[in-house]
Protein backbone atom coordinates (compact mmCIF):
# COMPACT_ATOMS: atom_id res chain seq x y z
CA UNK A 1 0.00 0.00 0.00
CA UNK A 2 1.24 3.80 -1.14
CA UNK A 3 0.12 6.45 1.04
CA UNK A 4 0.65 9.65 -1.56
CA UNK A 5 1.32 13.14 -0.07
CA UNK A 6 -0.46 15.15 -2.52
CA UNK A 7 3.04 16.01 -4.52
CA UNK A 8 2.46 12.88 -6.58
CA UNK A 9 5.22 10.79 -4.52
CA UNK A 10 4.71 9.28 -1.49
CA UNK A 11 5.99 6.39 1.13
CA UNK A 12 4.94 2.80 1.51
CA UNK A 13 2.83 2.00 4.52
CA UNK A 14 3.08 -1.22 6.46
CA UNK A 15 -0.58 -3.18 6.79
CA UNK A 16 -0.39 -5.85 10.00
CA UNK A 17 -2.51 -9.25 9.58
CA UNK A 18 -5.46 -7.48 10.95
CA UNK A 19 -5.46 -5.19 7.99
CA UNK A 20 -4.99 -2.12 10.14
CA UNK A 21 -2.30 0.56 9.03
CA UNK A 22 0.60 1.13 10.89
CA UNK A 23 1.69 4.30 11.27
CA UNK A 24 3.13 7.10 13.99
CA UNK A 25 0.59 10.05 14.55
CA UNK A 26 0.40 13.36 16.48
CA UNK A 27 -2.77 13.65 17.88
CA UNK A 28 -3.94 17.18 19.08
CA UNK A 29 -7.03 17.63 21.21
CA UNK A 30 -9.80 19.42 18.93
CA UNK A 31 -10.08 22.64 21.23
CA UNK A 32 -5.50 22.70 21.23
CA UNK A 33 -6.05 22.81 17.84
CA UNK A 34 -8.75 25.86 17.81
CA UNK A 35 -7.14 27.59 20.24
CA UNK A 36 -3.55 27.56 18.97
CA UNK A 37 -4.16 27.35 14.81
CA UNK A 38 -7.44 28.61 14.33
CA UNK A 39 -7.32 31.22 17.16
CA UNK A 40 -11.07 30.80 18.09
CA UNK A 41 -11.53 29.92 21.92
CA UNK A 42 -12.60 32.40 24.26
CA UNK A 43 -13.28 32.20 27.95
CA UNK A 44 -16.11 33.84 29.23
CA UNK A 45 -16.14 34.45 33.24
CA UNK A 46 -19.11 35.11 35.67
CA UNK A 47 -17.09 36.44 38.92
CA UNK A 48 -19.20 36.87 42.25
CA UNK A 49 -22.26 37.77 40.33
CA UNK A 50 -25.64 37.58 42.96
CA UNK A 51 -28.01 35.51 40.76
CA UNK A 52 -31.65 35.20 41.49
CA UNK A 53 -32.01 31.23 42.63
CA UNK A 54 -35.91 31.37 41.92
CA UNK A 55 -35.70 30.19 38.30
CA UNK A 56 -33.28 33.68 37.00
CA UNK A 57 -31.71 33.72 34.07
CA UNK A 58 -27.81 35.03 34.41
CA UNK A 59 -26.13 34.51 31.46
CA UNK A 60 -26.89 34.77 27.90
CA UNK A 61 -24.64 34.26 24.56
CA UNK A 62 -25.85 34.52 21.15
CA UNK A 63 -24.09 33.33 18.34
CA UNK A 64 -23.68 36.49 16.13
CA UNK A 65 -21.15 34.76 13.81
CA UNK A 66 -20.97 32.08 10.59
CA UNK A 67 -19.20 29.19 12.20
CA UNK A 68 -20.70 27.20 15.13
CA UNK A 69 -19.85 28.16 18.66
CA UNK A 70 -18.70 24.94 20.64
CA UNK A 71 -19.38 24.38 24.40
CA UNK A 72 -17.53 21.65 25.90
CA UNK A 73 -17.41 21.89 29.77
CA UNK A 74 -17.51 24.78 32.18
CA UNK A 75 -16.05 25.35 35.95
CA UNK A 76 -18.92 25.94 38.42
CA UNK A 77 -18.85 27.47 41.83
CA UNK A 78 -21.72 28.57 44.22
CA UNK A 79 -21.67 29.67 47.55
CA UNK A 80 -25.69 27.86 48.42
CA UNK A 81 -27.68 25.14 47.07
CA UNK A 82 -28.82 25.73 44.11
CA UNK A 83 -29.36 24.09 40.23
CA UNK A 84 -28.13 25.35 37.58
CA UNK A 85 -30.19 24.76 33.82
CA UNK A 86 -29.13 25.29 30.67
CA UNK A 87 -31.16 25.95 28.03
CA UNK A 88 -30.49 26.37 23.94
CA UNK A 89 -32.80 28.78 21.64
CA UNK A 90 -34.18 31.06 24.30
CA UNK A 91 -35.35 34.92 22.37
CA UNK A 92 -36.67 38.29 23.84
CA UNK A 93 -34.99 41.15 25.53
CA UNK A 94 -33.07 41.12 28.39
CA UNK A 95 -33.40 42.68 31.89
CA UNK A 96 -30.44 44.98 33.47
CA UNK A 97 -27.65 43.04 31.08
CA UNK A 98 -24.22 43.72 31.67
CA UNK A 99 -21.74 43.02 28.29
CA UNK A 100 -19.29 40.35 28.55
CA UNK A 101 -16.50 40.70 26.55
CA UNK A 102 -14.84 37.32 25.64
CA UNK A 103 -11.37 36.92 26.05
CA UNK A 104 -9.62 35.39 23.42
CA UNK A 105 -7.36 32.50 24.69
CA UNK A 106 -4.52 32.51 22.28
CA UNK A 107 -2.49 35.81 23.72
CA UNK A 108 -0.99 36.78 20.76
CA UNK A 109 -4.55 37.07 18.76
CA UNK A 110 -6.11 39.99 17.94
CA UNK A 111 -9.33 37.55 17.16
CA UNK A 112 -12.73 38.47 18.98
CA UNK A 113 -15.91 36.15 19.76
CA UNK A 114 -18.69 36.94 17.24
CA UNK A 115 -21.22 36.62 19.95
CA UNK A 116 -22.83 38.58 22.19
CA UNK A 117 -22.41 38.02 25.75
CA UNK A 118 -24.20 39.53 28.87
CA UNK A 119 -24.86 38.95 32.46
CA UNK A 120 -27.00 39.79 35.19
CA UNK A 121 -28.88 38.87 38.34
CA UNK A 122 -31.71 37.59 36.54
CA UNK A 123 -32.06 38.57 32.64
CA UNK A 124 -35.78 37.06 32.07
CA UNK A 125 -37.10 39.71 35.19
CA UNK A 126 -39.46 42.71 34.72
CA UNK A 127 -40.21 43.71 31.57
CA UNK A 128 -37.51 41.51 29.69
CA UNK A 129 -39.24 38.97 27.01
CA UNK A 130 -36.63 36.24 27.37
CA UNK A 131 -38.14 32.91 26.72
CA UNK A 132 -39.03 30.37 24.48
CA UNK A 133 -35.86 27.95 24.80
CA UNK A 134 -35.26 24.57 25.78
CA UNK A 135 -33.62 22.88 29.11
CA UNK A 136 -31.09 20.51 27.98
CA UNK A 137 -29.13 19.93 30.79
CA UNK A 138 -29.12 20.45 34.80
CA UNK A 139 -26.32 20.59 37.35
CA UNK A 140 -27.45 20.16 41.00
CA UNK A 141 -25.50 21.50 43.71
CA UNK A 142 -26.71 20.41 47.04
CA UNK A 143 -23.88 22.09 49.47
CA UNK A 144 -22.72 25.64 49.70
CA UNK A 145 -19.63 26.72 48.76
CA UNK A 146 -19.46 23.60 45.82
CA UNK A 147 -17.13 24.04 43.40
CA UNK A 148 -16.79 21.53 39.82
CA UNK A 149 -16.21 21.13 36.43
CA UNK A 150 -19.03 19.72 34.74
CA UNK A 151 -18.98 18.10 31.01
CA UNK A 152 -22.12 19.04 28.70
CA UNK A 153 -23.12 15.66 27.47
CA UNK A 154 -22.07 15.17 23.50
CA UNK A 155 -20.81 18.69 23.78
CA UNK A 156 -23.46 21.99 23.02
CA UNK A 157 -23.21 23.45 19.25
CA UNK A 158 -25.22 26.63 18.40
CA UNK A 159 -25.33 27.75 15.22
CA UNK A 160 -25.32 31.55 13.69
CA UNK A 161 -27.86 33.88 15.48
CA UNK A 162 -28.74 30.99 18.23
CA UNK A 163 -28.76 31.18 21.92
CA UNK A 164 -27.43 29.52 24.65
CA UNK A 165 -28.47 31.19 28.32
CA UNK A 166 -27.74 29.75 31.86
CA UNK A 167 -30.38 29.60 35.27
CA UNK A 168 -30.32 29.14 38.50
CA UNK A 169 -33.10 27.67 40.27
CA UNK A 170 -33.94 25.02 43.01
CA UNK A 171 -35.28 27.66 45.38
CA UNK A 172 -38.23 29.49 45.77
CA UNK A 173 -39.43 32.86 47.52
CA UNK A 174 -36.62 35.18 46.00
CA UNK A 175 -33.48 33.71 47.31
CA UNK A 176 -29.91 34.93 46.04
CA UNK A 177 -26.66 32.83 45.81
CA UNK A 178 -23.36 33.52 44.35
CA UNK A 179 -22.00 32.21 41.21
CA UNK A 180 -18.79 31.99 40.04
CA UNK A 181 -18.24 30.36 36.57
CA UNK A 182 -15.51 30.21 33.77
CA UNK A 183 -16.77 28.76 30.15
CA UNK A 184 -14.88 28.33 27.12
CA UNK A 185 -16.86 28.73 23.95
CA UNK A 186 -15.24 28.09 20.71
CA UNK A 187 -15.58 28.94 17.02
CA UNK A 188 -14.29 27.13 13.76
CA UNK A 189 -12.99 24.36 13.48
Amino acid sequence: MKIEDGTGGGTSAMVDSNNMLRCRTVMNEFECWITSMLEGAYSVVVNHLDVDVDDGCFLYIKNTGNDTLRVGRARIAVDGPMDIYVRVDDDGTRNDANTITPVNRNAGSGNEAPATVESGFNLAAGAATLSGGSEIERFVFWDADDNREVDFVGKIAIPKNHTLTFWAGGTAGGSTNEVTMTLVLTFGG
